[in-house]
């Protein structure tokens, strides 16, 4: 039987990529923050950076495994600013280039709406720290703790939540998503 990893993608600036193995069972997925550059004190997205994360989930580097990604359909909204949709959905297009560059018949992944994953943790029309406390709920010792500039202290934050619950989501829905 094939190892399967499930992804989910927050494709934020400041987002992250999580990943369940099937054969680790309940334990807490591995969370990474989108790898970001610093350039004229705006954070940007580091494209190579991505590359390299999301090249390490590409089954054909590894015998006998299959791989289940779901990543979060972004679209503007409501109040918010220009240049942060702007952000937003760049890096929504780079991670979707990202995802199709995988060439295996082993490595799936589909666009979902954060209603749909949101809907099924209950989360819908919560503020966002619930999705921290639903992913401590479910994984009890999840690292959610982003890593800050020097003397600050470390806070959990919603972007590895999210990521976390959606690959948790994936796992548990990846039949019918993806049509099994």
């Amino acid at each position: 039987m094939a190892t399967r990893l499930f992804l989910g993608i927050d494709p934020g600036v400041h987002g992250a990529v999580a990943c369940f193995y099937s054969h680790r069972g309940l334990k807490p997925p591995e969370i990474f923050d989108t790898p970001n550059l610093k350039v004229n004190k705006k954070t940007v997205s580091d494209i190579s950076g991505m590359a390299d994360l999301i090249s390490k989930y590409n089954p054909e580097l590894y015998a006998n495994v299959e791989v289940f990604a779901i990543i979060e359909h972004v679209h503007a909204m409501p109040g918010q600013g220009v240049v942060s949709t702007g952000n937003l959905l760049k890096n929504f297009g780079i991670w979707l280039g990202l995802l199709a560059g995988i060439d295996s018949e082993k490595f799936r992944y589909v666009e979902i709406s954060p209603v749909k994953w949101k809907k099924y943790y209950d989360l819908l029309k919560l503020p966002k720290e619930a999705a921290i406390e639903k992913a401590m709920e479910y994984w009890p010792g999840i690292d959610l703790l982003r890593p800050t500039p020097k003397g600050k202290k470390k806070k959990p934050v919603h972007d590895r939540a999210d990521a976390a619950l959606m690959a948790g989501f994936v796992r548990e829905n990846y039949r019918t998503l993806f049509k099994l």
